[in-house]
């Protein structure tokens, strides 16, 4: 039984770990992905409409 729960609680770590590490980098790279966006996405097809 005490088998269980440390096992529980370490993957309740590693995935509370994983979350933290992928929501920095998703906050590290927005302004990079939204420029790029505004640069090869929208950039070009608002230059086409006009």
């Amino acid at each position: 039984m005490r088998d269980i729960i440390r096992m529980i609680v370490v993957l309740g770590v590693l995935a509370a770990a994983s979350g933290v590490l992928l929501a920095g980098v998703k906050s590290g790279t927005a302004a990079k992905i939204e420029y790029q966006q505004l640069k090869f996405v929208k950039g070009p097809a608002i230059k086409k409409i006009l």
